[in-house]
């Protein structure tokens, strides 16, 4: 029973932790755009180090954590940390919802159309209807299933959104092909630095 209730008070503990993290990443980015200089980025390599760091968890949960098209150079100009920043908030997100489901999966993909790199991070979990989709990116904001998990404050894909603001970016949420949620992230591209 001790250990039962420990465990249960460090869970507590890393969701406040968590919440505060997402916290100050909002307040950041709200004052960032002063600061904010755009530079070119490797966003193929960005998202391969980004994926490869989220192994452990994906692994840990039981989750099929992949990835395509990152083995194209793909330059953007961007906010590196910015980046990271966005697809730390996806992946968790979909880590969070993918574990709902059998055999977890998501997959972080790169492709470029026109002038225009689009990074998606698409899961197999329950997804979300369209009408949440949109108050989904709003802060504070929960669809069902998240509610129901009692996970995590409503606050990752504010952040995310925001960001997109600040990046001069776009982001959607869609239906991913056979089910689950598609977040989708969409920039222009850059030139390589000389």
């Amino acid at each position: 029973q001790w250990r039962a209730q420990l465990q249960g008070i460090l869970g507590s503990q890393a969701r406040a932790s968590h919440c505060v993290d997402q916290l100050l990443a909002l307040a950041r980015a709200d004052e960032a755009r002063a600061a904010l200089q755009l530079k070119a980025v490797a966003l193929d390599e960005l998202a391969r180090d980004v994926v490869l760091r989220w192994l452990p968890r994906a692994d840990a949960v039981g989750a099929d954590l992949g990835a395509s098209g990152l083995d194209t150079p793909v330059w953007v100009r961007t906010d590196a940390l910015l980046m990271q920043g966005v697809l730390d908030n996806l992946i968790d997100n979909a880590l969070r919802y993918a574990t709902t489901g059998t055999a977890p999966r998501i997959t972080v993909a790169l492709s470029v159309q026109g002038d225009q790199a689009t990074l998606e991070v698409l899961d197999n979990g329950p997804g979300m209807p369209p009408p949440e989709r949109a108050l989904a990116l709003s802060r504070g904001v929960q669809g069902a299933d998240g509610r129901a998990l009692g996970q995590g404050a409503g606050l990752g894909l504010a952040i995310v959104q925001r960001y997109a603001q600040l990046l001069d970016a776009h982001f959607e949420l869609d239906a991913a092909p056979g089910g689950g949620l598609a977040a989708r992230f969409t920039l222009p591209l850059g030139q390589p630095a000389a």
